[in-house]
């Protein structure tokens, strides 16, 4: 998930040596993915893993089946995930690979960290992250949110002076056998952005029509949509 007008904070890294990997990590960039954010309704999760409505928008949201990691299919271009970042004299490649992790930090509350790698043209890998607090909002059936990014006092001017940036779960997957979502369709209030997320990072080719065909009832620019995993 991105916010516009994020903090800039110089970069704050540390160099990790795998084989044949060079990652560093970035806490001090904003990160997408969604809700990276990044994150990201055609069907209301029913006990059964199996079973789904096609219909949109006519469900209620539970918090609580959206924990866990999420994989990001696709999204629209963004300035924070699509740019080109340069530390030093490397310039970085758009964000691939990028995820989730949501954690239950209140009854209506969600904590988000967001991961994405970048790859610069001498093969170093760099991972980019961005921290997040999703609040549910009254209404709607829990589907809209208010989401602030970055550290605490950060967050802090955001819900002072905006109130944080509007998101909407728009579709939901099944219930797994886990008790989780298996994917959603999460933008922005406006729907100018858009995230397709999984719960594995590869999905069957049904699944993606099914995932993409509740977009398109819902009205969402899904011919915007690029898909970066690699």
């Amino acid at each position: 998930m991105r916010i516009g007008g994020a903090l800039r904070r110089g970069p704050v890294f540390a160099s990790i040596d795998l084989p044949q990997l060079k990652v560093l990590n970035m806490t001090g960039r904003p990160i997408g993915a969604v809700l990276a954010c990044g994150i990201l309704i055609c069907a209301a999760a029913a006990p059964s893993s199996l079973k789904a409505s096609n219909l949109a928008h006519q469900f209620d949201l539970d918090l609580a089946r959206l924990t866990g990691v999420w994989h990001e299919l696709g999204r629209t271009p963004n300035r924070f995930e699509d740019n080109t970042p340069r530390m030093g004299d490397a310039h970085f490649s758009p964000c691939f690979n990028a995820s989730s992790h949501y954690t239950l930090a209140a009854r209506n509350r969600l904590r988000i960290e967001n991961t994405c790698l970048r790859r610069s043209k001498r093969g170093t890998v760099i991972r980019d992250r961005m921290s997040a607090i999703a609040v549910a909002k009254k209404g709607a059936g829990g589907r809209n949110l208010k989401v602030t990014f970055g550290r605490r006092v950060s967050r802090a001017v955001q819900r002072i002076f905006t109130g944080g940036v509007g998101f909407r779960v728009h579709c939901l997957g099944p219930v797994n056998v886990e008790g989780l979502y298996e994917w959603m369709v999460i933008g922005s209030a406006r729907k100018a952005a858009i995230f397709l997320l999984t719960r594995d990072r590869k999905v069957s080719g049904n699944t993606k029509d099914r995932i993409l065909s509740c977009a398109r009832s819902a009205k969402l620019p899904v011919h915007k949509l690029i898909f970066r995993q690699h």
